[in-house]
């Protein structure tokens, strides 16, 4: 109100001022009105710049801005007409700026993008200029949701600030906003680089920006697990009063990841969220570090509290938080043999995780994975749930319930999957590479388990498949995709717009998973879903390339049919399996597909370790002393 007022009353005065004359239409008239018009401006950038919290010296600056813009406006039609380029680029980077400060992004980013046009047309003038504009047309790009757009003006920002010899002023927000972008992103190690590259650029006396930038990196060290240097960083920042909440339940969940409960307990007492979100979070870390403490009472307690302060945030729309809640009392009531009420409590979990997923029959899984808020814990939920189905099948030695079981680990490693087709982020990559360590076995001997009850070949396939999957020679191939795309097997232009559909919907997923608002959520929803067709558009065209196609095929993993149609009658495959202290050995033939299952002891291990040290100890004219422990394993693996 108090804005519109001033510009009321200045609009009136600048009237009187310009209407007892038209501005000249030379050149030389119309640098000396512009220079009337700038003079104007850099008093409101001074008095701006010592306003600090004064509200008297805001307005000041504000009536200044106002001012200068006004006149600005005047003689700018002139100047357009005539082609002064010059001029015309001083003041629409000027005019941007006012708009800018004001709240007013639309018009802000048009008249920056005018002085990007116009500054081609000129020589002479320096880059650094440049510098702020693309700075904050990143920023309303970013505000927008545009996000290769952002990242395109703070790439610009970038080179511009790195050719300059020396860091620009505000290049600390720059990197700032770099590193939460790559944050938002997944790419994690990427943000370290740039908010580490921001704390350089700070001055030592800005305490509380220091600690901003200090606690943005310790929070991504937690994803990427390196719990000890966050805590580290954590510990080194609480002096701050500023950000002591996020400090302290950030020191709380670390010590929770390193199983020091009680510590976990204190510093989650200390935290002190007002009308905060994140208050779900605390009173689940609560119920979690209580239930570690086999304290019942009070990990149920906390769990009620979650549960309420979730419905205050999300009414009854899904969110992360509801479904971390869910999954934790699926884990209590596992730990009491409640398996069927376990499960129950699993499913709903996976519905809150999975955005598309709404079916509440316990034995149903998700097929397909557009719109997951959450992968990790997603595929988590599904991997304690098959559990549960095992434990209950144990119990009640129901055949369906087995059969469950494997469907829903099947229903887990398609998920994995998917994250390896779709996100491009640290946390995936570090998700991948642990899970088929954590659970590999488990579906193999699930599956084994069932081809013994049954004898129905399916479950024997379904064997073969979860082994290969998990062979590191799958892994190996992997890494030979990423190097045929390195040398340009395939279409680069698509690849890069593979890379950037990766990153926008990994970012936008993450977003979503954490979003109360529910028009905000079924808009990123509804973006996420596009941008996922256009993914597997721009990867089916990628697959059709010929070269490519042909290469990429060692990727996939053929059928035992397919194999078996290979294969001549001399020629046997063998596939191994280690599964704790048995060995699975699958046999297949031009015409059988089998397995056979022994058992191991320690001289199996020791033999292994005896011949792998004679092999890498043979030397000239020394007797080969390998062939006792050859012997044994050749009749174990071969013979």
């Amino acid at each position: 109100m108090q804005k519109s007022l001033l510009l009321f009353l200045m609009i009136g005065l600048l009237v009187l001022c310009f209407s007892q004359g038209k501005p000249g239409t030379d050149r030389a008239a119309q640098l000396q009105t512009y220079k009337a018009a700038a003079a104007i401006y850099e008093q409101a950038e001074k008095q701006s710049a010592q306003a600090g919290n004064n509200e008297t010296l805001l307005i000041k600056a504000d009536e200044l801005y106002q001012r200068s813009l006004l006149a600005f406006d005047r003689i700018l039609p002139e100047i357009e007409k005539t082609t002064n380029d010059s001029l015309l680029f001083h003041i629409k980077i000027r005019t941007g700026f006012i708009h800018y400060y004001f709240g007013d992004a639309v018009k802000a980013k048009t008249d920056y993008l005018s002085a990007f046009v116009t500054k081609k047309k000129l020589s002479g003038f320096p880059d650094s200029l440049l510098f702020l504009p693309c700075l904050f047309t990143g920023g309303i790009y970013y505000d927008q949701n545009q996000f290769d757009s952002a990242l395109y003006y703070y790439k610009e920002a970038e080179q511009i600030n790195d050719a300059n010899g020396k860091a620009l002023d505000n290049s600390e927000r720059l990197y700032n906003r770099l590193g939460a972008m790559y944050y938002e992103m997944g790419n994690y190690q990427q943000a370290r680089n740039y908010f580490q590259k921001a704390i350089t650029q700070t001055n030592p006396a800005d305490k509380e920006l220091l600690a901003n930038y200090q606690i943005n990196i310790a929070s991504l060290l937690i994803k990427l697990e390196e719990f000890g240097t966050a805590k580290t960083i954590f510990e080194g920042v609480l002096p701050s009063t500023v950000f002591q909440n996020e400090i302290y339940h950030n020191l709380g969940i670390i010590s929770q990841k390193e199983k020091n409960y009680q510590e976990a307990v204190r510093y989650f007492r200390k935290v002190r969220y007002v009308d905060n979100k994140r208050q779900v979070d605390l009173l689940y870390n609560f119920a979690l570090a209580y239930a570690a403490l086999e304290k019942e009472d009070s990990a149920a307690f906390y769990t009620d509290k979650a549960l309420a302060e979730n419905r205050k945030w999300f009414t009854q729309r899904k969110s992360i938080q509801h479904g971390l809640i869910l999954a934790f009392q699926g884990d209590q009531a596992l730990k009491k043999s409640a398996y069927k009420e376990a499960i129950s409590f699993y499913q709903q979990a996976i519905i809150q995780f999975h955005y598309l997923y709404n079916d509440t029959a316990i034995l149903d899984n998700p097929r397909h994975f557009n719109g997951v808020y959450s992968f990790i814990h997603l595929f988590n939920t599904l991997v304690a749930k098959a559990d549960a189905l095992e434990k209950w099948w144990q119990q009640e030695k129901d055949i369906k319930l087995l059969e469950a079981s494997l469907q829903t680990y099947q229903s887990a490693f398609d998920l994995a999957n998917y994250v390896e087709r779709t996100y491009n982020s640290d946390e995936a990559r570090l998700f991948l590479g642990k899970i088929k360590y954590t659970v590999h076995s488990k579906p193999i001997d699930m599956g084994l388990k069932l081809y013994e009850l049954t004898k129905q070949q399916q479950w024997l396939e379904s064997v073969y498949v979860f082994d290969q999957q998990n062979k590191a020679s799958a892994l190996a191939l992997a890494i030979q995709e990423n190097e045929l795309r390195l040398q340009n097997e395939a279409p680069t232009d698509l690849l890069k717009k593979e890379a950037s559909l990766k990153s926008i919907i990994t970012r936008l997923l993450l977003k979503a998973g954490n979003m109360p608002n529910a028009d905000e959520q079924n808009a990123l929803n509804t973006d996420i879903r596009e941008k996922e067709i256009e993914l597997n558009k721009i990867q089916e065209k990628i697959n059709e390339e010929p070269g490519w196609a042909q290469k990429r095929s060692v990727r996939q993993i053929p059928s035992v049919e397919q194999l078996q149609k290979k294969l001549d009658k001399q020629t046997v495959l063998f596939s191994y399996h280690l599964s704790g202290t048995e060995l699975v050995t699958l046999f297949i033939s031009s015409n059988s597909f089998v397995c056979k299952k022994i058992s191991l002891d320690r001289s199996f291990f020791i033999a292994i370790l005896g011949l792998k040290n004679s092999l890498y100890n043979s030397a000239p004219g020394q007797r080969y002393d390998g062939l006792s422990n050859a012997s044994s394993l050749y009749e174990k693996l071969i013979g």
